[in-house]
C-alpha cells in the first residue's frame, strides 16, 4: 500500500546579497568566503543549506489513482512544519508506506530539507528521522530519484535536466510553474 510523493524544493540565498550576510552573521560570512567569492554569494549560496532557504516546496501526491499538488510558498518554518505534518499523516494514520521522489532528491532535495529542519530548529518528518540512519544504496524502498533512470548518456546532450524530462512526460517545467 505505497503512496508515491514527488518532491522538489526551490531554495534561495537567506539574504539579498553577500553584505547583507555579512551585516547579520560576520562568521558564517567568513565561512562563505573560505570556499567561494562575495560575487558567487547569489549564485550559490541557494545550494547551500547554511547559506540559503527554501522559498517553495511542491509536493505531488498519488494514492488510490488520484493526483493531489500541493505548493507552498510562505516562510519557510511553516512549509517544513506543513511538510513535516503530511509526511506523518500518510504514514502513521493512513497506514501507507511513503515513497519520496524526485529528480536529484538524493544529491540535493534531501540533504538539502535535513539539513533545514535541523538548522531552523524544526520537527522533521518520522520518514526523513529514518532517512538519516541510511546508507545511500539502502535508500531504495524509501526514495526514488528520476535523475538516476536517466543517467549521463554521451550521445544525450541534455542528460538529466528536468526542464527535458518534464517537458517530454507533459508537465510543466519548475519555472513555468513559478511563472
Amino acid at each position: 500500500n505505497n503512496m508515491d510523493t514527488h518532491i522538489d524544493i526551490i531554495a534561495a540565498p537567506q539574504y539579498k546579497s553577500f553584505e547583507e550576510l555579512e551585516q547579520n552573521n560576520v562568521k558564517l560570512s567568513k565561512v562563505w568566503l573560505s570556499k567561494f567569492s562575495k560575487e558567487e554569494y547569489i549564485e550559490k549560496a541557494g545550494f547551500e543549506p547554511e547559506f540559503g532557504k527554501i522559498i517553495g516546496l511542491g509536493v505531488t501526491s498519488y494514492t488510490r489513482g488520484v493526483m493531489e499538488i500541493k505548493t507552498k510558498v510562505t516562510e519557510e518554518k511553516a512549509m517544513l512544519e506543513s511538510f513535516a505534518e503530511m509526511c506523518n499523516h500518510v504514514i502513521y494514520k493512513w497506514h501507507h508506506n511513503l515513497v519520496l521522489v524526485g529528480c536529484g532528491i538524493k544529491s540535493f532535495d534531501l540533504s538539502f530539507l535535513l539539513r533545514r529542519y535541523i538548522l531552523t530548529n524544526t520537527n522533521m518528518p518520522k520518514i526523513l528521522q529514518q532517512l538519516t540512519s541510511k546508507k545511500p544504496y539502502e535508500l531504495g524502498s524509501f526514495v526514488t530519484d528520476i535523475s538516476e533512470m536517466y543517467g549521463n548518456s554521451p550521445q544525450s546532450k541534455f542528460g538529466k535536466n528536468i526542464d527535458a524530462i518534464s517537458a517530454s512526460l507533459g508537465l510543466e517545467s519548475e519555472s513555468e510553474y513559478l511563472g
